[in-house]
């Protein structure tokens, strides 16, 4: 009877040290996921402002691409005048080249 109860505490005496170790391993890994998810937190952040950016400058693109837009309708809107009068200049020049 005593070596049974021998046997148990030897028993229980490793199932404990067994326990302690698992708990130490879990409260590592619990550590490694809280530190995980904090550089997870702190990316998501980044991504956040980094799609703020890009939206920022997606709008600034469209803008300046429809100034640009305006901008060459408003040279070929004016192309033929330009031309005509580029035309009568060179007409004058000749006649005063000519006289």
């Amino acid at each position: 009877d005593e070596l049974q109860l021998q046997l148990k505490l030897f028993q229980l005496y490793h199932n404990k040290q067994e326990l302690v170790e698992k708990r130490e391993i879990s409260d590592k890994k619990k550590d490694e996921v809280a530190k995980l998810e904090k550089r997870k937190e702190v990316s998501d952040e980044d991504i956040k402002a980094k799609k703020k950016e890009l939206a920022s400058y997606n709008k600034e693109l469209t803008n300046d691409e429809q100034k640009v837009k305006e901008l060459e309708a408003q040279i070929n809107k004016h192309r033929p005048t330009y031309i005509k009068a580029k035309e009568n200049s060179t007409h004058h020049q000749k006649k005063l080249d000519l006289a």
